[in-house]
């Protein structure tokens, strides 16, 4: 059994209760904590009180962190969220000293097998880390980080709670949607945890935060219904960037990567993570709930603009097949 905990705003929510399915299905038993960063998030978990979820509302996080609450008008909203990643797991294990350990995990991920094999590796460590493993071809964009942020596992112990009180200060002093110097976001700041903590452990697992951005490094096929990376069971994949156009098309975002979107992934991660925000969609309409389709500025501003990058991201994704043709559904 084991707390894993994230946080996510009413654009999230079906992907939120995808990832509560996929952590009920392959790891029984463990808790999810969700940060409600909006009142409708709070409101529809409230109602549908699944089991194994446990809220906390955003007031609640600021009125235990005034620093936190401080620092939300000098940043985008984006970036305010990005700051409450280390004061929520801050908040958490010194509220519940009942978690041996919590796992930090985006809500954008969806597990597909059991991840006991990552709780193995982490043996007697205190910090468990993902690097992002760009293929060579993407190998620039390190810049914005050796380790992807998405999943992280803190030991309750005095390494793991020192690391995270002071990334909590570092994201609280400066922690913004762009590269500067050695600082990007809450993400950059993880390269430094190797030397200035203790037991921090990089998580080899190919399986683990299986994404968009590397996939391209790895080896993927099926081994009867199972998913594998490299031969090892696929744990958990990051949906990241992902989005619906039409009820019946959806964007991958693999064309951001100049990586072809080709066998189990596109036949079998991908589909059946439609299906899991579509049950989700249906069972927040049950308690009068409505998902809004989670698309920022960012997201379009190239590729819904007649820019030539735009244009040529568009040509990529139709030559690539980058986009999805499933079904007609609701807003997911």
């Amino acid at each position: 059994m084991h707390a894993y905990c994230t946080y996510f705003d009413s654009g999230y929510l079906t992907r939120g209760l995808a990832l509560l399915e996929s952590i009920t299905k392959h790891d029984p038993g463990s808790t999810l904590h969700v940060l409600c960063l909006d009142e409708a998030v709070e409101t529809i978990l409230g109602r549908l009180a699944p089991t194994g979820l446990v809220t906390h509302g955003l007031s609640e996080l600021e009125n235990l962190d005034p620093e936190l609450r401080a620092s939300r008008d000098s940043r985008s909203i984006v970036e305010y969220y990005f700051t409450c990643g280390p004061a929520f797991l801050k908040h958490l294990l010194a509220s519940d000293p009942s978690l041996e350990s919590l796992t930090y995990i985006d809500a954008d991920m969806y597990l597909f097998s059991s991840p006991d094999p990552l709780f193995r590796e982490l043996g007697h460590g205190s910090i468990g880390l993902v690097e992002h493993r760009f293929p060579r071809f993407l190998r620039d964009r390190e810049r914005y980080g050796r380790f992807n942020v998405g999943y992280m596992i803190f030991r309750r112990d005095e390494s793991a709670i020192s690391c995270i009180d002071w990334w909590h200060e570092r994201c609280i002093e400066w922690c913004f949607d762009r590269l500067e110097g050695d600082r990007f976001a809450d993400q950059k700041y993880l390269e430094k945890w190797p030397e200035l903590f203790e037991r921090v452990v990089i998580l080899s697992h190919p399986g683990i935060n299986v994404a968009p951005w590397n996939v391209a490094r790895h080896r993927v096929g099926l081994m009867g219904d199972t998913i594998t990376i490299d031969l090892e069971a696929l744990i958990a994949f990051h949906f990241h960037g992902f989005r619906q156009l039409l009820p019946w098309l959806f964007d991958t975002r693999f064309g951001n990567f100049r990586t072809p979107l080709t066998g189990p992934i596109r036949n079998v991660a991908y589909p059946a993570y439609i299906d899991a925000l579509r049950r989700a969609s249906t069972t927040i309409e049950t308690v009068g709930g409505r998902p809004i389709p989670k698309i920022r500025r960012r997201d379009v501003s190239l590729s819904d603009r007649m820019t030539l990058e735009g244009l040529r991201a568009l040509v990529d994704g139709i030559r690539f097949r980058h986009y999805l043709v499933s079904r007609g559904g609701p807003a997911l």
